[in-house]
């Protein structure tokens, strides 16, 4: 039993469950308490976290320990939940005092200026609406103002081959492995930060298990919160890090795409199956590149547009591609282009006669040096964006009137 409590401490980080979950399975199962299993439920505002969180126990002991069952685990969250909102309001008074002394106040007949209230449909509960975690990217595409989502790097990528790169949920330095040839950046991040592993972890539990229009439903809703909360989309990344795991998952950001025609979607994926399972079923505002260097390359299409890795410029020349220094090409182009290497390589890895890790480096300055050169006035960024939204929601409204 220690062991496994160790094991499972290691895989899901040990957090204390509220004082009314820990009165309720005591009460109802003591040898749960006594064994410490209390203390591996983890603690979430959402309750669908925590029912997946539930899951995610009764699977690692179902082998060992046949009294932990989902039934209960579920049953505990969901009434523990239940007693934190039937306790007593201790403003309850001071509000009902408040409503009255408002009563007698003179009518403001600008009122509705000082404080904006949101129609209660479309409020968010953090307590029952889990929301999907939405970043900003990287320092390239600031000038952009772009919004990015991610899911864990290799976990989450089905077709990935040269690039393809883990780091385990809850791994500790020197726990990062590499299988490809190339060392996926997306996961040197989530080794080098807790904070963003997390994030991506926790957007990927929400949406592995859903179908397709859950999965769109909760895309436009956490879009919508996040524009509440933060700021407005005009263009969103899909996949920062990450890829598309499934079809029904893929599917879910096409219905995203086309509910939301004022902003534009674009993805690096190698997950060419599920894009040409939807081959006429893309809007023009979702932007997608096939990404060379996976395991479906040759169903790679024609017409799709594609990003090749190279390892300098001599490479780009060589295959005569553009190389996109600062995403404009993957958001506004047409055509094919290169990305150059980037980020910590393989260790031992050579390019040449050089390390992978140098030349690397040394691209990385090439970008920087070349996206400083690039000033492209906003107005001119702003017209592109409206060709495109413009054109998608004339697809919208086509389809509105049929």
């Amino acid at each position: 039993m220690k062991l496994l409590l160790e094991n499972w401490n290691a895989y899901i980080g040990k957090v204390p469950l509220n004082e009314s979950q820990k009165l309720l399975l005591e009460k109802k199962h003591p040898i749960l308490h006594d064994n410490g299993i209390l203390e591996l439920i983890l603690e979430s505002k959402c309750i669908d976290y925590k029912q997946q969180t539930a899951l995610n126990i009764q699977n690692f002991y179902e082998d060992s320990i046949s009294f932990v069952k989902k039934d209960i685990l579920l049953e505990i969250i969901k009434n523990g939940i239940k007693e934190q909102e039937e306790l007593p309001d201790e403003n309850e008074d001071e509000e009902s005092e408040e409503e009255e002394e408002q009563d007698d106040e003179e009518f403001d007949p600008f009122s509705h200026l000082k404080k904006f209230e949101i129609p209660e449909d479309d409020q968010i509960n953090e307590d029952e609406d889990c929301v999907l975690f939405f970043g900003t990217t990287n320092k390239k595409l600031s000038y952009l103002n772009v919004t990015s989502f991610s899911l864990p790097a290799g976990y989450t990528c089905p077709f990935a081959d040269i690039c393809l790169s883990k780091f385990p949920r809850h791994g500790k330095k020197g726990d990062l492995k590499d299988y490809g040839e190339v060392r996926c950046f997306a996961a040197s991040t989530e080794a080098a930060y807790r904070t963003v592993r997390e994030r991506r972890w926790r957007n990927f539990d929400l949406l592995k298990r859903k179908s397709a229009d859950e999965i769109g439903d909760l895309i436009s809703k956490s879009i919508k919160e996040h524009e509440r909360t933060k700021r407005g989309i005009q263009i969103l990344r899909i996949h920062d890090s990450g890829d598309f795991f499934n079809q029904n998952y893929f599917d879910g950001w096409l219905q995203a795409a086309k509910e939301r025609p004022d902003i534009i979607f674009y993805a690096y994926t190698k997950a060419i199956p599920f894009w040409k399972a939807r081959k006429e079923q893309i809007p023009p505002n979702l932007r997608l590149i096939a990404s060379r260097g996976g395991k479906a390359d040759d169903q790679i299409e024609a017409d799709f547009r594609e990003a090749t890795i190279v390892s300098g410029v001599e490479e780009a020349i060589e295959k005569n591609l553009n190389i996109d220094v600062n995403e404009f090409l993957a958001i506004f182009g047409e055509g094919d282009f290169a990305l150059l290497l980037h980020g910590t390589q393989k260790k031992g890895r050579k390019i040449g006669d050089e390390k992978a890790t140098n030349v690397a480096r040394s691209n990385e300055e090439t970008i920087k040096d070349a996206a400083e050169e690039l000033d492209m006035p906003k107005w001119f960024i702003q017209k592109l964006i409206d060709k495109i939204v413009n054109a998608a929601r004339e697809i919208q409204d086509n389809r509105l009137e049929m």
